[in-house]
């Protein structure tokens, strides 16, 4: 992954510092798709303000994990999911989505758990226009309909 990424920065005609890399690296979790996307978001701003980008990248992923794991749960609540999504605030509602209906189907073709299809149900159309309400909305309906 470390080579992907560095090539791709020479290629760039730009240097990033070892713990830029390594924080990449580390959130991706193996995925080189979730590196180089985070490695563009990086690149995409003043160096100053790079590491910072890579460790937000991190937490919005995290809390998007957060997420997932809150709708599939029967005993989350309304509230819960508010807090969740005030964290999320900011964040691009359209790859929160993609990672929530990522995380419903894998969890589906693992094991009969009904919730994922209502979470696939209410998140499978884009937010790109509808954004942050959107989500929050097909958020409402999974946890009222559970």
């Amino acid at each position: 992954m470390a080579s992907l990424l560095k090539r791709i920065v020479k290629a760039e005609g730009e240097e990033l510092e070892e713990e830029i890399y390594e924080q990449i690296i580390s959130d991706a979790k193996g995925h080189a798709r979730n590196a180089i996307q985070t490695l563009e978001q990086v690149l995409s701003v003043p160096e100053d303000k790079r590491l910072e980008i890579a460790q937000k990248s991190a937490l919005e992923e995290s809390q998007s994990i957060d997420l997932c794991r809150a709708l599939l749960n029967k005993k989350t609540s309304w509230s819960d999911i508010q807090k969740i999504l005030t964290g999320l605030r900011g964040t691009e509602p359209e790859t929160i989505r993609r990672a929530v209906i990522g995380y419903a189907a894998n969890t589906l073709v693992s094991k009969d758990f009904p919730i994922c299809g209502l979470i696939l149900e209410e998140f499978i159309s884009p937010f790109y226009d509808s954004g942050f309400p959107q989500l929050v909305y097909a958020c409402y309906s999974v946890i009222k309909n559970k």
